[in-house]
């Protein structure tokens, strides 16, 4: 049965009390009643008091899914993108709203696992290496100056980079000036998160959802952190647009956040805490608020090899992993095509065809 129809046929349910601090972490059958109790409300169905309580928990769920991914509630974000967010994982496909947890560090999982992929197609990395500008040349091509070292030529440029660093490499005439200049009204979100390890396991799932407390995500890291031994386990708790915490004393932190998991994990409260540090991503996302679409560019320039590329550009999703992910397809995608509707043209061998 599809979601669609499990939404049709979902029976009716009343929360009778809503805890102050509960946990949301539910399977799929739960999500498709939640999702059946988001259309109806939202047709005008709320009347009863009871209704009004399940339509708070309700609404709890769908904030906190929101939040996570566009990194603000419903009455600060783009409605565009909260639509595509609610549309895709709760009324897409009966799986959609699965979240898959990392069992590998981000950088194994991403960075390296590229590098290497990149290296068997003989291409090479280079790290630490700044690009000062991106020229265009004469007869088609690019140079790339670097801060340090010689230039690079190229046949074709993926500008990969935030758009704060975007905006003074793109070479002239590449966009209009007044679309590069927009870019900074994207601005920036962050993201802190709180690392608390204690002396005994005080949360059994893999990972939870908090509502009514300031802790949004927890995540247990104790096993990619390789610390999965008896007697200790690492939690981290993400907090997206995370502004009133950016410049938070560590201490101030820690003493609001180990009292809220005490609430939400009962065992924590007999814990003892061995370390509690912060991290803080100051310009982790742009800031997806009402409008900020506008300001998105498509993946092409007018100058044929170059295109842009990341997550703050217009993919039609969020600035998530899954956004970038398909800003590199079209990045990809117009590469081909450009390159080879050029080569066609010169008679010369296209991007991606080997001799």
């Amino acid at each position: 049965m599809s979601t669609g129809e499990r939404l049709s046929s979902a029976p009716a349910r009343v929360t009778k009390k809503l805890p102050p601090a509960s946990l949301v972490s539910l399977p799929p059958s739960e999500r498709a009643l939640s999702c059946a109790h988001c259309v109806q409300y939202s047709r005008g169905a709320a009347a009863r008091q009871a209704d009004a309580l399940e339509f708070r928990a309700v609404n709890y769920e769908a904030d906190n899914l929101v939040f996570a991914t566009i990194y603000g509630g419903f009455l600060v974000t783009s409605l565009a993108l909260a639509a595509v967010v609610v549309k895709t994982g709760l009324l897409g496909k009966n799986n959609a709203a699965d979240i898959g947890v990392p069992t590998l560090p981000l950088g194994e999982l991403h960075g390296d696992a590229g590098a290497t992929l990149l290296a068997k197609l003989g291409g090479q990395v280079a790290l630490s290496t700044k690009v000062s500008a991106i020229e265009p040349v004469s007869g088609g091509g690019f140079r790339i100056a670097l801060a340090q070292g010689d230039p690079v030529t190229a046949d074709a440029v993926v500008l990969a980079v935030p758009h704060e660093k975007a905006a003074p490499l793109i070479p002239a005439g590449a966009l209009p000036e007044q679309t590069v200049a927009g870019w900074a009204g994207l601005g920036a979100s962050p993201i802190v998160n709180v690392h608390v390890i204690y002396d005994r396991p005080v949360m059994d799932l893999p990972f939870v959802a908090a509502i009514d407390s300031p802790v949004q995500w927890v995540f247990d890291r104790t096993k990619i952190s390789a610390m999965d031994r008896p007697g200790q386990q690492y939690l981290a708790i993400s907090l997206s647009a995370a502004d009133q915490f950016a410049d938070t004393p560590v201490a101030e932190l820690q003493e609001q956040f180990l009292p809220a998991l005490a609430e939400l994990f009962p065992a924590a409260r007999d814990a003892r805490v061995t370390e509690f540090f912060v991290t803080r991503e100051r310009r982790a996302t742009f800031r997806q608020t009402p409008g900020s679409g506008a300001l998105r560019p498509k993946t092409a320039t007018a100058r044929p090899g170059l295109v842009l590329a990341g997550a703050w550009t217009d993919t039609g999703w969020p600035d998530t992993m899954e956004g970038a992910v398909r800003s590199g397809l079209a990045a990809a995608a117009e590469l081909r095509r450009t390159m080879l509707s050029t080569a066609s043209k010169t008679g010369a061998s296209p991007i991606g065809e080997r001799q």
